[in-house]
């Protein structure tokens, strides 16, 4: 399974950058990876890949797994739609401090569509899955192309709204049978139900969940 498969190349979730002197003589064989991805042997980093982030691919895939840190999968409000573990982030970099930072200053209460919009978080998150979408297929593209206009237009009332369309997405914990994005509950914590005790990982600390 792919949720274990990050765990396993990046235990602390760290970039293969950022790997300590213990493994590295396992770097090679990664950045390797990387080249290999990208099709392009000059890549040296993670920051070389960044731009490949948010592909929906195997390419993608493989550089989450292998640079969580420069993908968003540490950051809770991470601009990109595809950073959660069924898209590669270790599961791990939900305990990593950084993550549990971000959990901590969030406030426990929805941000109008308005505010959403002044979000440099939000917006770009929305546009980058506007971006993301364009390589799906047909029909699936055009659900995401809806999801992206209602979350722009209607900001937090998305979590209930998505439900307009009738398939299995669940926006606030980034579940759902077809759903491959990733949760929206630390921007949205009311509609999301951070307040009820079965608030999920991602909601804001400020809202009492642990």
């Amino acid at each position: 399974r792919i949720e274990q498969t990050g765990d396993l190349v990046s235990p602390s979730c760290l970039d293969v950058d950022d790997w300590p002197l213990q493994w590295e003589s396992n770097k090679p064989i990664f950045i390797g990876a990387l080249q290999d991805q990208a099709r392009d042997a000059s890549v040296a980093s993670c920051r070389d890949v960044e731009h490949l982030c948010d592909r929906d691919s195997d390419e993608g895939l493989c550089i989450r797994l292998v640079c969580p840190e420069t993908c968003g999968c540490s950051s809770p409000s991470s601009s990109n739609p595809l950073a959660k573990t069924s898209q590669g982030c270790p599961g791990r970099c939900r305990e990593q401090p950084e993550f549990l930072k971000q959990r901590s200053e969030a406030i426990c209460r929805d941000l109008s569509p308005a505010e959403l919009q002044n979000t440099t978080s939000w917006t770009s998150l929305v546009q980058r899955l506007r971006q993301t979408v364009k390589t799906w297929t047909p029909g699936f593209r055009e659900l995401f192309e809806a999801v992206a206009d209602l979350l722009w237009d209607t900001g937090c009332a998305a979590m209930t709204g998505i439900n307009q369309f009738g398939e299995d997405i669940n926006l606030c914990t980034g579940e759902g049978a077809i759903n491959p994005i990733k949760a929206f509950s630390i921007w949205c914590p009311e509609a999301c139900g951070c307040l009820q005790p079965s608030g999920h990982i991602d909601c804001p600390l400020s809202c009492g969940q642990r």
